[in-house]
């Protein structure tokens, strides 16, 4: 991997960042944003990369298929495509769906996977300190930091998904291929606004019952269904904090927290810090 050349170059990056928002422009590396309002539900393509390209999902979701390997991408996930590569898109939970892209040069890539070594294909699973991260990256970029800090944030970043991002060993028979299909059914209801419901519902909603849904779920993704809606409502309240919501009690009460008190305490243990903390790490430019 690491004895091809780059093929990233800013003279691509200038004619391309038109269709999305710059963040940061520094050597080999081009940091930008994107909003999709592509509202097809089935996969299109292909695609094709010309650059490595880390990929962090903010908010929504989407259905993609890259190298062959299907997966759904929520605000948990992430995913280092490399140049060349084919992908599939769609949205069965609707668009808009928000992205922060880092477009990077070889060098950074073999770093951040320690010299070599297979590229990790599809879907990765993130913390939520590894996305508090992402977003302090984006408010950064925003306030208008200088280059240096933008670097040292962008390669932490690339250190720690090369940490996350270590290949797992997928069975492919019909059983497991089942049972990652309605995972992936799961995380589409809740990324699609279903985040109130009880499990029972959500179940229903995805044609099992509650008990199997619990046991697969936790089984395909290493997390109960319990702790994967509470990261997605933490990424939603970030997300409503970066866009400058000010009001903390009207973010419990959108989320089906119990209350602020119940908020503060499942953004603690998440993310070892108070929403109002948060609040001003995210505040807007």
């Amino acid at each position: 991997m690491c004895e091809e050349p780059s093929v990233f170059d800013p003279a691509v990056v200038s004619r391309l960042a038109g269709s999305m928002h710059s963040l940061a422009v520094l050597p080999g590396v081009f940091v930008y944003e994107i909003h999709c309002r592509d509202d097809r539900r089935r996969l299109a393509g292909p695609g094709y990369e010309f650059s490595w390209n880390l990929v962090m999902v903010r908010s929504g979701g989407f259905l993609q298929r890259l190298d062959g390997r299907e997966d759904f991408y929520d605000a948990t996930s992430a995913y280092l495509s490399g140049p060349g590569q084919e992908r599939y898109t769609g949205h069965p939970a609707g668009p808009g769906d928000v992205c922060t892209g880092i477009w990077l040069n070889q060098r950074l890539v073999c770093d951040a996977l320690e010299g070599g070594g297979p590229v990790p294909s599809g879907r990765v699973v993130t913390s939520a300190g590894f996305d508090l991260r992402h977003r302090a990256l984006v408010a950064a970029c925003r306030r208008g930091v200088d280059e240096f800090e933008v670097a040292e944030r962008v390669y932490d970043l690339l250190e720690r998904f090369g940490s996350l991002a270590r290949p797992a060993a997928w069975l492919q028979s019909s059983t497991e291929l089942a049972h990652r299909a309605l995972a992936a059914k799961a995380a589409e209801a809740m990324a699609a606004g279903y985040l109130t419901v009880s499990i029972e519902d959500l179940a229903r909603l995805v044609g099992c019952s509650a008990a199997h849904l619990s046991r697969v779920f936790r089984r395909v993704t290493g997390h109960s269904v319990t702790f994967y809606r509470n990261e997605l409502r933490v990424r939603r309240v970030l997300n409503e904090l970066e866009e400058g919501q000010r009001c903390l009690r009207s973010l419990s009460a959108a989320y089906g927290f119990a209350d602020q008190a119940h908020m503060t305490r499942v953004v603690g243990r998440h993310l070892g810090r108070t929403p109002s903390a948060l609040r001003d790490l995210l505040r807007p430019a």
